[in-house]
């Protein structure tokens, strides 16, 4: 019996060999943006895909707030979760216009950029340490949404 749990507890589903926990990625350039239109096309994909099955984001609220930010440069509230909430909700529309093999995809590993920066937004704004508000929520559940999206299910 204590053989079989050893053995179930050592199995993954996947085998994990991307690493997206560790993209070292410094606090100064996690502020960094792509371009306006290849941010606009992320964040389509994001909505017209995910968003329709899993709406963890108020769309028309967050759309509000990012233009509001590409076009004036104000950052909302919580701007750090919500720079990360950005983030992630680009890597998860680089990896669906890899999936779709759409015309203007970047790299197959830019997904990983935008989920560094997240991440150094994430663990600079304390997310897990403080108190639970809606954005933080939003904000793991996208986060969980990536790691499903990157068979990294298990972390």
């Amino acid at each position: 019996m204590l053989l079989l749990t050893q053995s179930l507890l050592s199995y993954t589903y996947q085998l994990d060999d991307l690493d997206v926990t560790n993209q070292n990625v410094d606090l100064e350039s996690a502020y960094a943006l792509p371009p306006k239109e290849i941010a606009d096309a992320l964040l389509d994909v994001y909505f017209s895909t995910v968003h329709q099955s899993f709406p963890m984001i108020l769309q028309p609220a967050f759309m509000m707030q990012y233009n509001k930010f590409m076009n004036e440069h104000i950052l909302p509230d919580n701007s750090k979760i919500w720079l990360a909430i950005l983030n992630t909700l680009f890597g998860i529309g680089a990896i669906y216009t890899h999936l779709s093999s759409a015309d203007w995809r970047g790299d197959v590993k830019d997904h990983l950029q935008y989920i560094g920066r997240a991440q150094a937004l994430f663990l600079d704004s304390g997310l897990l340490f403080n108190v639970p508000n809606m954005m933080q929520v939003q904000a793991l559940a996208v986060a969980g949404i990536y790691l499903v999206a990157t068979s990294q299910i298990n972390r």
